[in-house]
């Protein structure tokens, strides 16, 4: 299969690699959609991140094999991965991502999200409703972010909101902000 393999810091190169296998209670993926988040260009530029990797995790695609006990899903069922979660201790609540603590676990390998096919466990994928595209279903985590943002704030129908950054986490926020009752609600962009 086709992939973008990080070969160092800064550097993907598109090249053949061998088809992924899936083994028990995995399933392998074939992506039609894959985002990229601002965690992969950290990633992607972090010497820690492990040279081989095959990132992207804002994916969607469709099952086209099963390791042995999956019972979760079958061929043809549309998946994105929105059933899993992170460890409890990747997360830092004072500051965000412990990338460190994060790429000791190693999660790029389980992306595979920059090429063809990519095995999943089961219980980390999460159905795509018919009604929802695949292309659709690769901005449920930008919206997962954003909502979750504004839910932590606290925020109150009426209250006002500044977001800060108009891409795509600040227009989701600045969106989910509108729906959850705020006005106004204003955005700045610090970069040109």
């Amino acid at each position: 299969m086709r992939a973008a393999v990080l070969k160092g810091p800064g550097r993907l190169v598109v090249e053949e690699v061998p088809d992924p296998k899936p083994g028990r209670l995995e399933v392998l993926v074939r992506n039609t959609y894959c985002g990229i988040c601002g965690s992969d260009l950290h990633l992607y530029l972090d010497s820690r991140t492990p040279a081989g990797s095959i990132m992207g995790h804002e994916f969607a695609g469709q099952v086209v094999d099963v390791g042995s006990g999956v019972t979760r899903f079958q061929m043809g069922d549309r998946v994105w991965p929105g059933g899993g979660r992170h460890p409890d201790w990747t997360w830092r609540p004072e500051y965000g991502w412990d990338l460190g603590a994060f790429l000791r676990d190693n999660p790029v390998a389980r992306m595979g999200g920059y090429g063809e096919y990519a095995v999943h466990h089961e219980s980390v994928l999460a159905p795509i409703p018919l009604e929802v595209s695949d292309i659709e279903a690769c901005m449920a985590d930008q919206v997962a972010t954003a909502l979750g943002g504004i839910r932590a704030s606290g925020l109150q129908i009426g209250q006002s909101v500044l977001v800060t950054g108009a891409g795509p986490i600040g227009l989701w926020s600045l969106r989910c902000a509108q729906l959850a009752g705020a006005s106004p609600v204003c955005i700045v962009e610090p970069q040109a």
